[in-house]
């Protein structure tokens, strides 16, 4: 079966000096689309959700350990629909490497979630391993403005088990994106990504006998603004 779908979301990014880093509150304003597919066309619409908080440090999130141990996901234990919508803003933030680049240069970085840490469905165990593979490929000038071209690629594996409405289920996932960002050095905010993902995931619940497997592709265009 063949799903189909088209979303707009707008989302809020509010920054504020906290302690030893930035307090981040990151809120989906609204969301509104639809998904087809053979058996109809279900309508989406999604007033503004509960805001999710977080602290930024000068490696990302706190706490966090980038040796290679794992990282907390904020606002553990809140409902399901309003943790995966304000989450999304999040989405719009991208993984610097903290250190002035020259054009041509790349870098690096993992983050894995550990089934140690804690989760984000409760019942449901999560392990999750993020590598990014980021290059400032070169400048570029849009309205009169001199924008950093950056190329980052995003690995995601993850494995997960447990029970979910009383049902055993495990489930196996893998993407990639490929994200062309237009970055402003003065404003330090991305004003403009291009993403592109694919996805593959295979799902085995208790009682159906069969596993689901899932193929995906999608596209995301984001636009920044500045409000002061």
């Amino acid at each position: 079966m063949t799903t189909t779908g088209t979303i707009r979301t707008v989302d809020e990014l509010r920054f504020a000096a906290g302690g030893d880093g930035v307090v981040v509150t990151a809120v989906v304003k609204q969301m509104s689309g639809e998904m087809a597919s053979p058996m109809g066309t279900l309508p989406l619409s999604v007033e503004e959700r509960p805001p999710v908080e977080f602290t930024l440090g000068p490696k990302g999130p706190v706490p966090i350990d980038r040796s290679g141990a794992s990282f907390q996901v904020p606002g553990t234990g809140a409902d399901v629909v309003d943790a995966l919508t304000s989450r999304m803003a999040m989405a719009r933030l991208v993984g610097l490497p903290g250190r002035a680049l020259s054009a041509g240069e790349g870098w690096a970085d993992t983050v894995r979630l550990a089934p140690e840490d804690p989760q984000p469905l409760e019942g449901f165990e999560l392990e999750m391993l993020v590598a990014i593979r980021g290059t400032y490929a070169r400048d570029t000038v849009v309205d009169g403005r001199t924008l950093n071209v950056l190329r980052i690629v995003t690995g995601v594996t993850t494995k997960g088990s447990g029970t979910i409405q009383g049902m055993d289920a495990t489930q196996d996932m893998t993407s990639t994106s490929e994200a062309t960002v237009l970055w402003d050095s003065e404003l330090h905010i991305p004003v403009f990504t291009d993403a592109v993902v694919e996805m593959r995931a295979e799902s085995v619940v208790s009682g159906l006998g069969v596993p689901i497997r899932m193929d995906g592709r999608s596209r995301s265009i984001t636009s920044a603004e500045v409000a002061r």
